[in-house]
């Protein structure tokens, strides 16, 4: 079974990876940014420019990544300021962040410079898919 989980959140988070790099390519046709690539042995972090993660809420192109299939394999990561903030989740040992995907990106790309950005991380196989928000 733990194969088959690997396989799907790979394929999925290979089919997020595509979608945003479709959009970033089209969003950047004429733009000076691109796209930005974090890698380290453990994750790559691919951020969208504020341009392209405002046309990426425009479109909701984040709301593929509400899908049961991949939410079970993603977590998310918010700014300090966001008004999204983790909650304890009562007779647990953990908190969550009640939001989705689509709502993280469109409040990035209401904020000056806000990026949004979506991590594949090999060292967590169950949860491999971060969607991430950041601005200065």
């Amino acid at each position: 079974m733990g194969s088959v989980k690997k396989f799907i959140a790979g394929a999925c988070a290979a089919a997020a990876i595509g979608t945003l790099g479709v959009t970033a390519t089209s969003a950047s046709a004429g733009e000076a940014g691109a796209v930005q690539v974090v890698q380290s042995r453990n994750y790559v972090m691919i951020w969208l420019t504020a341009s392209e993660t405002k046309q990426a809420a425009h479109m909701g192109l984040a709301n593929f990544l509400n899908q049961p299939v991949v939410r079970q394999h993603s977590t998310v990561s918010v700014e300090p300021d966001s008004v999204y903030q983790p909650v304890a989740v009562p007779g647990k040992d953990k908190k969550m962040i009640y939001t989705t995907p689509q709502r993280l990106v469109n409040e990035a790309a209401a904020h000056r410079g806000g990026r949004a950005g979506i991590g594949i991380h090999t060292s967590r196989p169950d949860r491999p898919i971060t969607i991430a928000q950041y601005w200065p």
